[in-house]
C-alpha cells in the first residue's frame, strides 16, 4: 500500500512539474508570437504606404509623359526650336529591304 502511495504521489509531483515548467513555457511562446505578429503587421503597413507612394508616383509619371507626348508640342518643338519642318510627299523615299 505504502508503495502504491509513493508511485502515485510521483506520477502527481511529476505532473505538477510538467504544469509548472509549460504554463511559463506557453506564456514565453503566446508573447514570442505577439512580437512577432506586431513585427509582420508593422512591415505590412509600411509596405502598403510605400505601394501607395509607388501607385501615385506612377500616376503623376503617366500624366507627364502624355503631356510631353502630345503630338502638337511635339510638332511645335521640331519646327520652333529644331527647325524641322513637314517633309513633301516628294522628299519621302522608301527603301524596301529583302530578309
Amino acid at each position: 500500500m505504502k508503495r502504491k502511495h509513493n508511485i502515485l504521489w510521483l506520477l502527481k509531483s511529476a505532473l505538477l512539474c510538467v504544469m509548472v515548467i509549460s504554463v511559463p513555457t506557453l506564456l514565453m511562446l503566446a508573447g514570442t508570437s505577439a512580437r512577432r505578429s506586431q513585427k509582420l503587421e508593422a512591415e505590412i503597413n509600411r509596405l502598403e504606404k510605400w505601394q501607395t507612394e509607388l501607385v501615385e508616383s506612377n500616376r503623376k509619371l503617366i500624366t507627364e509623359i502624355s503631356l510631353q507626348a502630345n503630338s502638337d508640342r511635339v510638332e511645335r518643338i521640331a519646327s520652333k526650336e529644331l527647325g524641322m519642318k513637314r517633309a513633301e510627299t516628294s522628299d519621302i523615299i522608301r527603301i524596301e529591304m529583302k530578309r
